[in-house]
This record gives C-alpha cells, structure tokens and sequence, in this order.
C-alpha cells in the first residue's frame, strides 16, 4: 500500500472551447493498480470545507477515477454556489492517459447534469464534459 498525492486542474468546456480552471489535490492510498482517497477541490471544497471521495484504478498508462460529492451542488445562472445537503451528490468520471514525456496525467470529465423522462422506456441525458490534468506532488 502506499500513499500518493497529485495536484491539478479541472476545466469546463463550453461552445468557444475556452475553459476556467480549477485547482484539485487528490490524497489517496495505491494498492495494486487500485486507489481510494480524498480530493479537496477549490471550486467545491473552497465554498463547502468538506471534501469528494474518490476512487479508481491505473492500468499501464490508463488512468479512470470517480469523484463522488457528498450533496447536491451547482452553479447558478449567476455563477454563484448553490449546496443542497438534503439531494444526494452527484458522481464525475475521470479518464485519461499518462504522458511520460512531461510526467503529467491528462483527459476528461464527465457528468449527468440533468434527466428527463421522455416517455416510459426512453431518457433525455444531458451531460456536461471538461479537460483535467494532474502530476504526483513531490
């Protein structure tokens, strides 16, 4: 078992494909490929104090973790935080790939923002996605 800590970033994507970033440090424990841990994110750690849970795993160069917040939490229209205990939080996927030229993890995020039912056997999705990267802390 060993412990590892990354710090990186997080960003949005929208229409222009221009991104605002927000700074991640993920503090986990490694055990065979596997890891579990903590993330405590500027965006919602830094308007909350609480921290994600997070976990995932490493094949080779593959890396693929969720981020799961403990309560409902968005973004008004006027950018402002919105934290709702009572509403389960929601999971973001994290895939990417490990660039051994510059040391430094990389891919992308995705979340189910929202559903809609549009009949009995079929859903409307809607999914917001977004570009990471992260490096060990030394």
């Amino acid at each position: 078992m060993t412990k590892r800590t990354w710090i990186g970033k997080y960003g949005y994507l929208y229409d222009d494909a221009e991104s605002d970033f927000y700074s991640f440090e993920i503090n986990a424990t490694l055990e065979k490929g596997s890891f579990e841990g903590t993330v405590f994110e500027e965006e919602f750690s830094g308007a909350t104090g609480d921290l994600v849970a997070v976990k995932g795993f490493i094949d080779g160069d593959f890396i693929s973790f969720v981020k799961t917040y403990p309560y409902g939490y968005w973004r008004d229209e006027d950018d402002k935080v919105i934290v709702d205990k009572s509403t389960p939080g929601s999971d973001v996927i994290y895939q990417g790939n490990f660039d051994s030229d510059t040391g430094v993890w990389k891919g992308e995020w995705e979340i189910e923002i929202s559903v809609e039912s549009l009949d009995d056997d079929n859903d409307e999705v809607e999914v917001a996605v977004g570009i990471w990267e992260m490096q060990t802390k030394v």
